[in-house]
């Protein structure tokens, strides 16, 4: 079974988030050199009516980074963002901006500046007054404000679009005066709720870039909500995945989508493959296929294994009556399903030239990489029997 094609990642993201692998900028304010601020969300508890949006959330946001918050609809990663952002009362827990509980400071009085999923521009006035407007109520004088208008609609590519209206911009164009309008203020924290979301998918590519490279160049702290599981791993130094009102797992792109740490964070991020196996001493035995090693945390006995189909290989055909279901060409690489007798499919993710000749009906063989893979308690219905 699979759920989504395998996402890329954000190649600078997959080092270990330290100073040298950052950029002066960035590095400079992770080292005290600026105004980033570490961000600490301790404990949080938040019940809405019925629902319990926050169940003792914590995560740490260290200066300078951006995090993704990531999570399915209702996990509760915007109603953490209410909270930091000081629109959300907490039932229990603390918020700590650079050392500073701020758990019961009003919204108005923190250092954040938000983007919200709507476009939020006033449609009276220009590009340069929203961002203008923001300055005036943060109390800088009308002569400095100019400069700074300038600065940052410059800075989100926009500065020949200062006296525009909204209605005279494009879905991402109101994005980055909003953008713009949050930077402005030069705010500790940058909060970031869906920003993408409302707009199509050329344009969204588009703007998270953008964001990237702002936040790189800025340093600023950086909260990201998104659902959108490429969206955090192209554009985040650290992922946090959240279910249930609570963080499950925190890494970097790439250390998350390559060691999990349990069955949801495996299928939530990326594509599996569920293949039952026998695993003790740290090897899964899949017969015919090989040992595969298994990641820490993995169960043990009787598992299914969950596999990526980037490590699953097509070849010659084998003993079990493997055949190829279809073969779906996805621009840069092949998704080909291959049906096993009585079973259920295998996917795997070829490059476009290996995948070429196949066709469906062709007989085949499979096999596996021997990367780490996790394994987790098999249910009775559960997953693929290549025996």
């Amino acid at each position: 079974m699979i759920t989504q094609p395998a996402p890329t990642m954000r190649t600078s993201a997959d080092a270990d988030p330290r100073p040298e692998a950052l950029d002066a900028a960035t590095a400079r304010r992770r080292a005290g050199d600026g105004d980033a601020s570490d961000v600490v969300l301790d404990g949080l508890w938040r019940r809405l009516g019925d629902v319990q949006a926050l169940a003792g959330m914590s995560l740490t946001v260290p200066a300078g980074t951006l995090v993704a918050l990531l999570g399915p609809s209702g996990c509760g990663k915007t109603t953490a963002l209410r909270v930091l952002a000081g629109l959300e009362d907490l039932d229990a827990g603390a918020v700590r901006v650079a050392g500073r509980d701020v758990s019961h400071v009003p919204a108005h009085r923190r250092d954040n500046a938000m983007v919200f999923q709507a476009f939020s521009l006033m449609p009276h006035m220009t590009a340069g007054e929203n961002v203008a407007f923001a300055l005036e109520l943060r109390g800088v004088p009308r002569r400095a404000r100019a400069a700074i208008v300038d600065e940052h609609l410059e800075l989100v590519g926009l500065g020949s679009h200062r006296d525009r209206y909204a209605h005279q911009l494009s879905g991402g164009q109101q994005q980055r005066v909003a953008l713009a309008r949050a930077l402005a203020v030069r705010p500790s924290v940058l909060l970031l709720d869906e920003p993408l979301s409302a707009l199509d998918a050329k344009v969204r590519v588009s703007l998270r870039d953008e964001i990237r490279r702002i936040q790189s160049q800025t340093g600023i702290t950086t909260l990201f909500v998104t659902h959108d599981q490429e969206e955090a791993l192209v554009v985040a130094d650290q992922v946090a995945v959240m279910r249930a009102g609570a963080v499950v797992q925190v890494d970097t792109p790439r250390g998350l989508y390559q060691r999990p740490r349990d069955e949801f964070v495996a299928t939530f991020i990326g594509a599996t493959n569920r293949v039952r196996a026998l695993a003790s001493d740290g090897i899964a035995l899949v017969e015919g296929w090989g040992p595969v090693p298994l990641l820490p945390g993995s169960a043990q006995g009787e598992v299914t294994l969950l596999v990526r189909p980037e490590h699953v290989r097509v070849g010659a055909a084998d003993s079990r009556d493997a055949r190829v279901a279809d073969v779906t060409f996805l621009g840069t690489h092949a998704q080909v399903r291959v049906a096993l007798p009585g079973r259920l499919d295998v996917v795997a993710q070829l490059r476009v030239d290996d995948a070429a000749s196949l066709r469906p009906g062709d007989a085949v063989g499979l096999t596996f990489d021997t990367v780490p893979a996790l394994a987790v308690e098999r249910s009775a219905a559960d997953g693929v029997d290549v025996r």
